[in-house]
């Protein structure tokens, strides 16, 4: 399966609509569906709108806890998290999903950076790890890097 996404160069205006979706998986294309996990409901929006406006698919979740009772385990290409979360924080669903040998690539983002904190994640396998408020172009990148790392770009 061939990854597609509709970014190259300058990001366009048009979104691509479901109906164009399943057009590109129709011809062998797979559409990358990025899961945003993140307690503040602005930024799960704003994070939405980003993904789909490169044309990838987007899932938002209010929760850690709400991801993992989801269905999007298993279909998740990459994962936007929040490090501070009230219940369950982006570092320990980072831990609870590689206990569970799921290795879904995981960027992190926080309004406040801790060193420490940003080494564990690290350390831990993280992609990237982004002081909001963060350029799109460095969050791009950093999409591209989690595609890349499972060779799915």
């Amino acid at each position: 399966m061939r990854w597609y996404h509709r970014f190259s160069g300058r990001r366009k205006s048009l979104l691509i609509g479901e109906k164009d979706h399943r057009a590109m998986r129709d011809i062998g294309y797979k559409i990358p569906v990025v899961s945003i996990v993140d307690d503040d409901e602005s930024v799960r929006d704003a994070l939405k709108g980003f993904i789909q406006s490169i044309g990838f698919r987007a899932e938002i979740f209010a929760s850690a806890e709400d991801f993992l009772v989801s269905d999007m385990l298993d279909r998740t290409t990459c994962m936007i998290v929040d490090v501070h979360m009230p219940v369950m924080t982006g570092l320990e669903l980072q831990c609870r999903l590689a206990t569970s040998r799921c290795s879904i690539p995981i960027i992190f983002i926080t309004a406040h950076d801790d060193p420490a904190v940003r080494v564990q994640a690290l350390r831990a396998g993280a992609i990237d790890f982004l002081r909001k408020p963060f350029n799109e172009d460095v969050l791009l990148n950093a999409i591209h890097a989690a595609l890349d790392r499972n060779g799915n770009r």
